[in-house]
């Protein structure tokens, strides 16, 4: 019963948040903190709020608020915490494709800056990221953008 409720609440919190998120703040300008996104990163989007860190704020452009804004609808049509289960499962999962697929052993896998290297590779072949690179030019996307659309990204 213990399991359920904190079960529940694990997922029921993020929605509310994120659902609130949405309600609340009407512009998606990016909020400025010390703590995210990681380096190497210059925007981060959690739960529909974009996080730059302090100073990047005048870096990030349209193109990169189009970017965010198409996580945002991905993350509505999973309801939050759906997409942060798939994006992590499906992270993991190309990760270990990718190694598997090197074919290079331990050792060489164990050296600085490898598995960075593999990491961007599956960074950029999530099915998340491929609709929202190949679509952050495009003015009209999110007007257009059909429920699941991350889904015909899965297997390209």
């Amino acid at each position: 019963m213990t399991f359920l409720i904190v079960f529940g609440i694990i997922l029921i919190l993020p929605m509310l948040f994120g659902l609130g998120v949405q309600l609340f703040r009407k512009s998606n300008e990016p909020l400025e903190n010390n703590l995210l996104p990681p380096k190497g990163f210059l925007a981060i989007n959690l739960f529909g709020l974009t996080l730059c860190r302090m100073g990047d704020k005048s870096r990030i452009n349209a193109r990169t608020v189009r970017h965010e804004a198409i996580h945002t609808a991905q993350m509505k049509d999973m309801l939050y915490s759906f997409f942060y289960i798939w994006y992590g499962i499906e992270w993991f999962i190309k990760l270990w494709f990718c190694l598997k697929e090197a074919k290079i052993n331990y050792k060489y896998r164990m050296k600085k800056g490898f598995f960075s290297m593999w990491a961007t590779t599956v960074y950029h072949n999530l099915s998340f990221e491929r609709e929202a690179y190949q679509n952050h030019d495009d003015l009209n996307y999110l007007s257009n953008r059909k429920f699941f659309a991350h889904l015909k990204y899965m297997t390209k």
